[in-house]
């Protein structure tokens, strides 16, 4: 089973702060979505699509057996590796230079999975693996064979129809978290972070919320005032403690987001600029000042570069 297009009906985000666990839970939000999609299946459906940039509205852990080419997100190309997992987040742009050599699964979900996961380890788990790192190779054989066996099951369970849909969603969902702690617990994983963690773990524990904070609310106009709020700390830590992790700004990480975003609209949609302007909550001439300024050339010269004009 597969869905019939590649961007995927989109769920609600929060619309101030990080994660809050009791009002994201409400009965109101939409049904949660779990699905586990054969690579193979996609590709035959869906190569020409897959090679165009297109945007993702659900997380996506995709496990590849095989792979070759490159995977372009959100403008920034990286060499796809067999035998490991990437991971893809909500309204990131996406494509493939070279789908047809691509083998393995995608497990595709809404923000709902990550609420059966340890209320303290969602937002460090979510930042770490979704926005800090993005892929993890699997070197290790017993590591390889529980993705593959967490895998299987997800398939047999979905492809069950003895199964309520409700308590599919429940076995998958169980089987699904239990994969997402055993990648972050991984002796892979942790030698990863690792290599970006500083002695201060206090700092890096306010880096990791802020930069949680930072997805959930860039597109607001926020001040640094009210990041460092929302993460507990003054405004002079916070911007101490950003330095201390990435030797940055927390404006630059909150420009650098913004830009991003605004690459993925000039790349996966036709918009016109005033509407992603718009969008963007800026004036055109302001949004076209700002991208030139954080990347050198202007939004329509990124644009035109990248195969596109504007209509």
């Amino acid at each position: 089973m597969i869905h019939q297009n590649i961007t995927f009906h989109s769920l609600p985000h929060k619309e101030d702060g990080v994660f809050d666990i009791e009002s994201d839970c409400d009965d109101n939000h939409q049904e949660p979505v779990l699905e586990i999609i054969d690579i193979l299946e996609l590709v035959s459906h869906h190569q020409t699509d897959l090679e165009k940039v297109h945007k993702r509205d659900f997380y996506a852990i995709t496990w590849f057996e095989n792979a070759g080419g490159v995977i372009i997100v959100n403008g920034i190309p990286v060499s796809l590796q067999d035998k490991t997992l990437y991971f893809i987040s909500p309204n990131h742009s996406v494509s493939f230079s070279d789908p047809k050599s691509l083998r393995g699964y995608s497990i595709v979900f809404s923000e709902h999975l990550f609420y059966h996961i340890n209320s303290e380890a969602i937002i460090p788990l979510h930042v770490e693996l979704f926005l800090m790192f993005g892929h993890l190779v699997i070197n290790d054989e017993k590591m390889e064979y529980e993705v593959k066996r967490y895998i299987a099951q997800l398939c047999k369970i979905q492809n069950n129809d003895e199964f309520d849909i409700r308590i599919r969603y429940t076995f998958m969902q169980a089987i699904a978290t239990s994969l997402i702690c055993t990648i972050y617990g991984s002796k892979e994983f942790s030698t990863l972070v690792k290599s970006k963690r500083i002695a201060n773990n206090h700092a890096y524990d306010v880096f990791v919320l802020f930069l949680s904070a930072v997805e959930h609310n860039f597109m607001k106009g926020l001040t640094i005032q009210k990041y460092a709020s929302l993460v507990g700390v003054s405004r002079r830590t916070l911007e101490n403690f950003i330095v201390e992790c990435v030797h940055s700004t927390p404006q630059q990480i909150i420009n650098n987001r913004i830009v991003v975003e605004i690459k993925r609209l000039l790349l996966s949609t036709d918009y016109k600029l005033s509407y992603i302007a718009q969008i963007m909550g800026m004036d055109p001439s302001n949004l076209s000042k700002f991208f030139k300024k954080n990347v050198g050339v202007s939004p329509i010269d990124f644009r035109e570069a990248q195969g596109k004009t504007e209509n």
